[in-house]
């Protein structure tokens, strides 16, 4: 009998910027700060990288009633 799989796709999106601070803290607060604000959007040209992972499914809502 076949089995049911759950496979999580993961997609890793990067981008680097340049900005003027006193110190990367500041640099790293201002960029999140714009990337929140909307001012830094990634999409598939960022894409950097993808993984898979496999796990059984759970068993169904539904089986899992019916055993009650």
């Amino acid at each position: 009998m076949m089995k049911k799989y759950e496979v999580t796709i993961e997609e890793t999106l990067a981008k680097s910027v340049e900005v003027s601070a006193e110190n990367e803290e500041e640099a790293k607060r201002k960029v999140e700060k714009a990337y929140y604000s909307g001012e830094y959007i990634l999409g598939s040209e960022n894409f950097c990288d993808v993984s898979f992972a496999a796990s059984e499914a759970s068993r169904d809502r539904d089986e899992m009633t019916a055993e009650r």
